[in-house]
């Protein structure tokens, strides 16, 4: 979207590492592990009450199955909430898991997840309510050890 400026007005982007994090008490610096930024994007997003999260990957967006091993995958271009936690929690590595939690609480936030290798592709909105008489099956991942359908 853009943004227009008043002539002579300062602009301040934030640049924020994602994958990084400090104890409360101890004040040591620790990793949150994979999918830290995709948590970090949303906490902030839902605390500024913004309504689009950008999160950046190496895929098109969240795809309907794993592309290493299926050449066809495609991106799903809305998924809800719930959809994205239960892909991710499921195997989709696209996003972590608690990453739609902050989500819950800003619920006109949008989370669009970009191939930053490939800008122009749509990626995938993740919203709290879609459509859903378009498409019910989004994707399929694999956990081993698990079947649900």
């Amino acid at each position: 979207s853009a943004l227009t400026l008043a002539e002579g007005e300062d602009v301040y982007v934030p640049v924020v590492t994602g994958f990084l994090a400090r104890g409360r008490e101890t004040r040591a610096v620790t990793t949150l592990g994979r999918g830290g930024s995709d948590l970090t994007a949303t906490v902030i997003g839902a605390a500024l009450n913004h309504p689009e999260v950008l999160v950046w990957k190496d895929v098109d967006g969240v795809l309907t199955t794993d592309p290493r091993l299926v050449s066809s995958a495609i991106p799903v271009p809305e998924l809800t909430y719930h959809e994205a936690t239960e892909l991710a929690y499921f195997g989709a590595t696209v996003l972590h898991p608690k990453s739609m939690t902050p989500a819950d609480y800003c619920p006109d936030m949008a989370v669009r997840v970009k191939n930053a290798y490939n800008p122009d592709a749509p990626g995938t909105v993740i919203m709290r309510d879609r459509d859903m008489s378009d498409t019910l099956l989004t994707s399929v991942v694999l956990k081993e050890g698990v079947t649900i359908i």
